[in-house]
């Protein structure tokens, strides 16, 4: 990315229960993250994290899905590991207009603390 002209940046692994606090800490200037999910049944699946948020008192991480284009609100508790359902409803334009978002495969897994992120 710093070959594009995007700032240094730098790619670490905090544990899979570091990840909502390094996403809180990271997105606070308004730079995006991407993520590792590994699934449950094996393999795995990057994401980009732009935007973190607190609501009644709960946390939640707006995640970015390439494979289905949609944008997923998931709940978090900083110290326990982040759980990712590509099942759970997005949030979707086409949803916002009367429209449908790409129905999710159902495919669950955790982030497993890998993080790029800007220096």
């Amino acid at each position: 990315m710093a070959d594009l002209g995007l700032g240094a940046w730098e790619s670490v692994n905090v544990g899979e229960t570091g990840l909502a606090q390094a996403a809180f800490d990271a997105v606070k200037d308004g730079s995006p993250v991407i993520v590792a999910c590994v699934w449950d049944g094996g393999g795995g699946h990057a994401l980009v994290i732009d935007e973190t948020f607190s609501f009644f008192g709960r946390k939640y991480l707006a995640v970015c899905d390439p494979w289905d284009g949609e944008l997923h609100i998931v709940s978090c508790t900083t110290g326990a590991t982040v759980r990712y359902d590509t099942g759970d409803t997005p949030i979707s334009t086409g949803t916002l207009f009367g429209g449908s978002a790409r129905a999710g495969t159902g495919i669950k897994g955790k982030f497993d603390g890998r993080i790029v992120r800007r220096k």
